[in-house]
């Protein structure tokens, strides 16, 4: 629908832009001159009612995950296989949708054996354990989590010696070369669980070299973190993509991607409790801010993927 008001003052436009953003309907603003400014809503709001899964029979790595849906009513597109990717938000925002969506959409190459699944949870494994039989390396304490990450990094090394002695910028996934993926629920705990700070510091240094020269040689990380400050995640700057769920705070909103995407719209503190898994990120494409929310996975989902998608042989060649 499409309103044009006279003489609108701003923080009506503000409050129609909060309106906007708690019932999931996509909002513009246009000033038609210094009195007049006209403000278009989507009627429909697409992002109040859960979209459910559905899981794929095939994957194409060269194409962006459908994990979910836009604001619009389009699909929720994500490049995973490229990029590293940051999810924030507050507890109960709905990460763990965004994970699972992940998940799903990679199932078909998870049966295939052209993707690999590592996680760290370190909390005992109440997140990453629902999905651990997509998983081929599960780490639910620091000294397993720490191994994890030096076994990667070791044949991350091994992978990148082969591309530069062949001559290749960048892996093709394959059976022999497949695309390894690591998730992180809750990737703090890697700072403030450390037994030391040698430790903390040798695995962040882990981190940032899978993070830094990983991509082309097919080592991409997932990481899902509540607090969005610097000192939670030292290795924040180095992810490529960031989304971002709900937040109490505007303060918090702000840290999450900046202020400029929250001038754009990106308002995490307004996103209703009531709908977990919505979220903002910045649109690869176009630099434009895209509202969505992610799939919802339910346990008997989860169970189902497992069932059709588990490798049959957990260790593959690097």
């Amino acid at each position: 629908m499409t309103s044009t008001f006279t003489q609108t003052p701003t923080d009506w436009v503000r409050r129609t832009e909060e309106l906007a953003s708690i019932i999931g309907c996509p909002v513009e603003v246009r000033p038609i001159n210094a009195q007049r400014v006209r403000i278009e809503l989507l009627a429909r709001a697409p992002l109040r009612e859960r979209s459910f899964v559905r899981l794929p029979t095939q994957l194409d790595l060269n194409r962006p995950l459908t994990i979910g849906v836009r604001a619009d009513g389009t699909p929720f597109r994500l490049a995973v296989a490229e990029k590293q990717t940051l999810l924030v938000g507050q507890s109960g925002s709905g990460k763990g949708s965004v994970i699972a969506s992940i998940l799903a959409g990679l199932g078909p190459g998870i049966r295939d054996g052209i993707v690999t699944v590592d996680a760290i949870d370190l909390k005992g494994g109440v997140e990453a354990g629902s999905y651990v039989k997509l998983v081929r390396t599960p780490a639910w304490d620091y000294a397993s989590a720490r191994e994890l990450l030096l076994g990667l990094v070791q044949e991350l090394d091994d992978r990148l010696t082969t591309m530069r002695m062949s001559g290749y910028r960048k892996i093709e996934p394959s059976a022999a070369t497949p695309l390894r993926v690591l998730i992180i629920d809750e990737a703090a705990h890697l700072i403030y669980q450390a037994p030391d700070a040698k430790t903390r510091a040798e695995v962040d240094l882990l981190l940032k070299r899978i993070l830094s020269t990983g991509r082309a040689a097919g080592y991409v990380v997932v990481a899902a973190l509540q607090d969005p400050r610097k000192e939670a995640l030292a290795s924040r700057d180095l992810y490529t993509q960031t989304l971002a769920l709900k937040f109490r705070t505007r303060d918090d909103a702000v840290l999450a991607l900046g202020q400029s995407a929250y001038d754009a719209g990106a308002r995490c503190e307004q996103i209703s409790s009531a709908t977990p898994g919505t979220g903002f990120a910045i649109d690869g494409e176009t630099g434009a801010i895209v509202q969505f929310r992610a799939f919802w996975v339910s346990d008997g989902d989860l169970r189902e993927m497992a069932r059709i998608y588990a490798p049959t042989a957990r260790e593959t060649q690097s």
